[in-house]
């Protein structure tokens, strides 16, 4: 058992530290964009397959600020649209939410501070 340690958003410094024997994995072995690593996600890593045991972000809520200032989309799922979320957490990375905008008088639209939850199976590769 591996655990994944994220030190920035843009997953350019991390580390993944083995459980009982210590033993670290280098970029060479692992990707955990490829992977689709969060911060502190406990995985199993045998013949280059990572099998994730345990992930505690994907188990809780993630704070966050929605943008939609400057209305950018990013797609459409359904009758919601897709929204840049950016969590408080800096080393988890930036997500894409599902939003629908309630029609007020606003002329512009301003950023909310949402809290959202991980569904099983909706992380695009």
């Amino acid at each position: 058992m591996y655990r994944f340690i994220s030190k920035d958003r843009n997953y350019q410094q991390w580390s993944v530290v083995g459980g009982k024997s210590g033993h670290v994995l280098t970029e060479k072995e692992i990707n955990p964009i490829n992977s689709k690593l969060l911060n502190f996600d406990v995985f199993n890593f045998e013949k280059d397959i990572v099998t994730i045991c345990n992930s505690p972000t994907r188990g809780g809520t993630i704070a966050g600020v929605l943008i939609l200032e400057g209305n950018k989309t990013y797609g459409k799922i359904g009758k919601k649209f897709l929204y840049k979320c950016i969590p408080d957490d800096r080393r988890l990375p930036i997500f894409l939410v599902t939003y629908k905008i309630k029609m007020t008088f606003d002329k512009a639209q301003k950023n909310r501070y949402v809290i959202i939850h991980f569904r099983k199976g909706r992380i695009p590769a």
